[in-house]
């Protein structure tokens, strides 16, 4: 017996909804067949996958495709778009209305536009859609009102300042970024560089117990870039050194480095190649 087109549908929308792990509807719509889901694969994914499950003799290209937004996928490429440069805040006319089309634009052409590249993304979508009242139409509106997303920051604590260099570059940034660095943080939340940012923290007599914080930090993150991008240096140094032909010899390489023996010379440069495995392997 033939399977109804109907079946068919329903079936394929049943795996389809196993494949994306979402909800795919197939709904009659006039004179054909429509499958509707909620974020998720773009359409131009959704058709490929509709080929790609079909049964045999099913015309794919006659099935509409009817993906929406949810207000969470909105706000999570309103603040990714921000933070990546893509939306301006001045010396536009209609400034939110153009904001909108260009959010939209952004989320039509995605795939599962509601994940966030990393939680702190996440978080200020969730903030910025709940002060929306979980209304899309005024994410553009409030983001225009306020100049920029750094307003979606929550407030850090000291143990998230003290765990994550980012966070306190962060701090110090919102605390002594002035003139246009200060509307490039509040619009994209670009931050200071480390040193201009230490040196403003550290030459503020009221600064307060989190911002010593977020100087030890911060300085010691950049101490251990530093310390790496040397040693780096001087493990390049030494292996050219000694892949020559003939190679320097590890008597002459110990004179180099301060007068020491060729044995330790030559436990340098074998620590220095753990170190920078281990390093490797960290990131």
């Amino acid at each position: 017996m033939a399977v109804s087109r109907s079946r068919q549908m329903r079936d394929l929308a049943r795996t389809l909804s196993t494949v994306i792990a979402g909800d795919v509807e197939a709904v009659f719509a006039g004179p054909g067949w429509d499958f509707r889901w909620c974020d998720g694969p773009a359409s131009s994914t959704m058709r490929a996958l509709v080929r790609e499950h079909a049964s045999v003799g099913l015309d794919c290209g006659a099935i509409g495709l009817d993906r929406s937004i949810s207000a969470e996928a909105f706000a999570v490429q309103a603040v990714r778009l921000a933070i990546a440069g893509d939306l301006s805040f001045s010396g536009q006319e209609y400034l939110a209305g153009r904001m909108d089309w260009i959010i939209r634009d952004a989320c039509q052409h995605l795939d599962h536009p509601d994940r966030a590249e990393d939680d702190q993304v996440a978080t200020m979508a969730a903030q910025l859609i709940q002060v929306a009242g979980r209304d899309s139409y005024r994410v553009s509106d409030l983001l225009v009102q306020h100049g920029g997303v750094s307003w979606l920051l929550p407030e850090p604590s000291p143990a998230e300042v003290a765990a994550c260099p980012r966070v306190a570059l962060q701090l110090l940034t919102a605390r002594y970024a002035s003139g246009v660095a200060a509307q490039q943080w509040r619009q994209r939340l670009t931050t200071l560089q480390d040193d201009a940012a230490l040196a403003a923290a550290r030459a503020d007599p009221a600064a307060d117990a989190i911002v010593d914080v977020a100087v030890l930090a911060l300085a010691a993150e950049r101490r251990e870039r530093v310390l790496a991008e040397l040693d780096a240096e001087r493990l390049a140094d030494l292996d050219r050194a000694r892949g020559r032909t003939p190679a320097v010899s590890w008597s002459l390489i110990g004179r180099a480095l301060r007068g020491i023996t060729w044995q330790a010379a030559q436990q340098q440069h074998d620590r220095l190649r753990a170190q920078t495995e281990r390093r490797r392997v960290i990131r």
